[in-house]
């Protein structure tokens, strides 16, 4: 645990212009902003008050980013944000409850990914949505095959000319 809250949540790769997340990044933040706010939450995982951070940090609200945000609410949208979203309302609020694939989702939600006037210009590596499945388009790579549903754990390679995809069996898992 002690070496888990000291992973960053998310880490800019500047030379090859990636930048990788659990989840998502908000589509109004850039690749520094994205760094600097993970930054607030990681400083408060490695303090004092990561206990009481961790007592208050589970919950849905608030679901629209503020520049205004302070204390616990600010740090819980970060974190939802990077660890939890998907989808988008109108208004660029998130919306936690639905996890299926975009073909599936009420006309109301978007992914975040596909939100107008994203300003993150990094392509975007995550995973956290195995209904989405692979996905290399948009500026994002999404890899969560569903390993965890019994479907494929999948890699991608970064370094050369172009990106190598590699996946691996999961069903012996779901037993």
């Amino acid at each position: 645990l002690s070496w888990l809250r000291r992973q960053p949540l998310a880490h800019h790769d500047a030379e090859r212009g990636l930048l990788l997340v659990h989840a998502g990044v908000h589509p109004h933040w850039s690749t520094s902003e994205t760094l600097a706010f993970s930054s607030e939450v990681e400083t408060v995982l490695c303090g004092a008050s990561a206990d009481a951070f961790h007592a208050a940090m589970y919950g849905n609200r608030p679901k629209t980013w503020d520049d205004g945000l302070e204390g616990v609410d600010r740090l819980r949208l970060i974190v939802n944000v990077l660890t939890r979203m998907r989808y988008l309302k109108e208004g660029a609020r998130q919306s936690l409850k639905f996890k299926g694939a975009p073909a599936d989702a009420p006309p109301e939600l978007t992914p975040w990914f596909l939100t107008p006037a994203r300003r993150c210009t990094d392509t975007v590596i995550f995973g956290h949505w195995s209904s989405l499945g692979l996905l290399d388009d948009h500026g994002v790579i999404a890899l969560d095959s569903g390993c965890l549903w019994g479907r494929a754990l999948t890699a991608v390679r970064l370094d050369g000319e172009r990106r190598e995809y590699s996946s691996i069996d999961c069903a012996h898992l779901a037993d």
